[in-house]
């Protein structure tokens, strides 16, 4: 056969990405978020990571066509938002040529990953605050005192320490 060196087979497996499309564009406290996911090879092997404020969970899903839908239960802790990201795994077609012969086909390891962030509404943390001062014309300097009432998203009263800052 001929004298020519063969290559060293190369380690390297090109990442490429998975394509990630959420349900809708923001989700309520207590939503289930179903993502779409699409690898770019098909079967695929893969890891789902949801990630907020140092709290994260894995899963694993296998997709035989390479795309599949994803199921994520958001909870109130995770407002504002929540980090999903999906790592694939499987194999690709490669195609190599030889001299003078038919281009051989064999499978080469294709990995892919993506990510995106839920957006979640963030209305049931806020705070409605009515500020009322005793007295509406005061000389400088003079004192006076403040009625706070702070309110929560449904309207109950809130109960905590308050900072007030005034500028004279």
């Amino acid at each position: 056969m001929g004298g020519g060196r063969q290559a060293a087979p190369s380690r390297n497996v090109e990442q490429e990405t998975v394509t990630l499309v959420p349900s809708k564009k923001e989700y309520e406290p207590n939503d289930t978020a179903e993502i779409l996911v699409q690898a770019p090879f098909a079967p695929a092997e893969v890891v789902v990571t949801t990630r907020r404020n140092g709290m994260s969970e894995v899963h694993h899903l296998s997709l035989p066509t390479g795309s599949g839908t994803v199921k994520v239960p958001l909870q109130e802790v995770y407002i504002p938002g929540l980090t999903v990201q999906v790592d694939a795994v499987g194999s690709k077609v490669s195609h190599r040529r030889r001299r003078q012969r038919p281009p051989r086909q064999s499978l080469r390891p294709a990995y892919a990953s993506g990510s995106l962030n839920l957006a979640i509404n963030n209305s049931s943390r806020k705070l409605t605050v009515d500020v009322t001062p005793e007295s509406k014309n005061l000389e400088p300097g003079s004192e006076t005192n403040v009625n706070l009432k702070l309110k929560d998203s449904q309207g109950r009263p809130v109960s905590g320490e308050v900072a007030l800052v005034m500028v004279d």
